[in-house]
């Protein structure tokens, strides 16, 4: 696990934009870890890694997001 610019955790395996994310909550039911949560609160509404150490790695949440939020990690920063 790292923290990245905006002090957040990110598991070893994807990363996600928040500004990419169009809110349609594909990728909750696509985890099978639940490792991602949303955030519906006024003009935010966006998914999140609300828990980054449960991320298996399956990558079932880059192939969902028809917004490409999530990446995969191929690289050790």
């Amino acid at each position: 696990m790292t923290r990245n610019a905006t002090n957040t955790i990110t598991p070893p395996y994807v990363r996600f934009n928040p500004h990419r994310c169009k809110a349609c909550w594909v990728c909750l039911d696509a985890c099978p870890a639940g490792a991602i949560g949303k955030i519906s609160f006024l003009w935010h509404r966006h998914a999140v890694l609300a828990k980054p150490s449960a991320c298996t790695g399956c990558l079932r949440c880059v192939r969902a997001c028809p917004a490409k939020a999530f990446s995969p990690i191929t690289t050790k920063p």
